[in-house]
């Protein structure tokens, strides 16, 4: 694992923060969900991001099939407690997404803060009780447009000023189209969503490969989520249903791939930088003699010109020289310096 995956940035700016997306990779088991925390922080991850939930909460008994599934995805409040143990001894955030209302206050000791998936994010009882908790949030906006996001926000933020709690909100940009294609993931709604409102963004990824979450982080994106699972069959990756999660060596991969990025944006703040010093020595000029000068003389504004290196005074210095007169000869060429002239006083 580089150092540029968990080390601080060279300069002054809030690191990316970058989310393994475990989903129910797991399966229901516990030992695989283990492995899946222990994986993704060995590739480099910040945090995990698991669903918390009771399945005849949030799916109707008659979807067969499918309630089969979820119940037997289900994980047990203290396995959960367990994972969360874990991933605090990693010093990974350990990121929970509650599917239904109960499971909000089941969850709050566990989860270092919330995502709402985007098909929650109409979700207003689940949202205010979310937001009741005081722990940050990451809503995801899969499916929607401004409006309906204004309203997910207002609701975080009127439950949180009525308690008196900070905002504490990330939107995730998302397209919750599984895999997602190119032409419709859009990283530019990351620039929209922060000038419409006002809170960091994020994006959380669905496209097959990694370098929508990559370039995510060129246009802004303060929060990246991608979907991971530990173990890679011939096939497809274990618990993959729809082609797009990454095993451990391509999320590593864009762990360093973002963390590069994030070295090359730098913090936006503009400055000469040490290695320019020397370099800027030789290419800029300096204000030089003309011709050859002799004591005595007053220094018109032909008698001056200009020429690299940078070693006396800089262009836009010659009104301190033009109309004085030389201490002092100075050769062709040879940089003129304010202790060589005398300027006459002002009446």
């Amino acid at each position: 694992m580089s150092d540029t995956e968990r080390g601080p940035l060279p300069f002054p700016c809030r690191r990316i923060l970058i989310v393994a997306d475990l989903g129910v990779s797991h399966r229901g088991d516990f030992g695989t969900a283990v492995r899946q925390i222990t994986a993704a922080y060995r590739s480099g991850a910040d945090a995990v991001r698991l669903p918390v939930y009771r399945t005849e909460r949030c799916l109707h008994a008659g979807a067969t099939a499918e309630f089969a599934r979820w119940k037997r995805c289900e994980l047990r409040r203290g396995e959960l407690t367990r994972l969360a143990e874990l991933a605090a001894e990693l010093g990974l955030e350990f990121i929970l997404s509650p599917l239904d209302v109960d499971s909000v206050e089941g969850s709050v000791e566990l989860a270092t803060r919330y995502r709402i998936g985007s098909g929650d994010n109409d979700f207003l009882p689940l949202i205010t009780a979310i937001a009741g908790t005081g722990k940050p949030i990451l809503l995801s906006t899969g499916g929607s447009d401004l409006d309906r996001i204004a309203r997910s926000v207002d609701a975080i933020a009127g439950r949180r000023r009525l308690d008196r709690m900070p905002m504490a909100l990330t939107l995730l940009h998302a397209v919750c189209w599984a895999p997602t294609p190119a032409e419709a993931i859009n990283l530019r709604a990351i620039g929209t969503l922060g000038s419409r409102f006002g809170v960091p963004i994020g994006y959380s990824d669905h496209a097959i490969g990694i370098e929508a979450c990559v370039l995510s982080a060129a246009v802004g994106a303060t929060v990246i989520e991608k979907e991971f699972v530990a173990e890679v069959s011939p096939t497809r990756l274990d618990g993959d249903d729809a082609g797009t999660a990454v095993g451990p060596e391509a999320f590593a991969a864009m762990v360093e791939q973002i963390r590069q990025t994030e070295i090359r944006l730098g913090s936006g703040r503009k400055r000469v930088v040490e290695g320019e010093r020397p370099i800027l020595r030789l290419r800029r000029r300096s204000i030089v003699a003309a011709r050859e000068l002799r004591e005595g003389e007053t220094i018109g504004a032909d008698d001056l010109t200009w020429l690299r290196p940078a070693i006396g005074l800089p262009p836009g210095c010659e009104p301190l020289l033009i109309g004085g007169t030389l201490r002092r000869s100075v050769a062709k060429h040879e940089p003129v310096q304010l202790d060589d002239v005398r300027m006459a006083r002002a009446a």
